[in-house]
């Protein structure tokens, strides 16, 4: 399993090497400045596939996808996510029930 974190620039770039081993990443917009998109085995291009628009948007690839090479690229310069590779704990959110007094 790996972790880190990639940054979207106004040009196409790699963000995770082919890794034949790699089953399965999750990609999870932490700074939301820019738009970041991606492009799997194929250079990343802006208002094109698969896109991160606010903080905590996220998605998980598998199979082919995760294995090639992936890219980024921003709408602008900026927009920031955090990957994990392998399984991940998938965590959502909702409304706050409280008892009622």
């Amino acid at each position: 399993m790996a972790q880190g974190e990639v940054t979207g620039t106004s040009a196409s770039a790699e963000a995770l090497a082919v890794d034949v081993s790699r089953g399965r990443v999750t990609f999870q917009m932490t700074d939301a400045s820019e738009t970041i998109h991606f492009g799997f085995n194929a250079a990343a291009v802006v208002d094109e596939g698969l896109a991160l628009r606010r903080i905590g948007d996220h998605f998980t690839v598998g199979s082919e996808l995760a294995r090639g090479q992936i890219n980024i690229i921003a709408s602008g310069t900026g927009g920031q996510a955090s990957y994990q590779t392998g399984e991940v704990l998938e965590v959502g959110s909702g409304p706050i029930l409280f008892p009622a007094s």
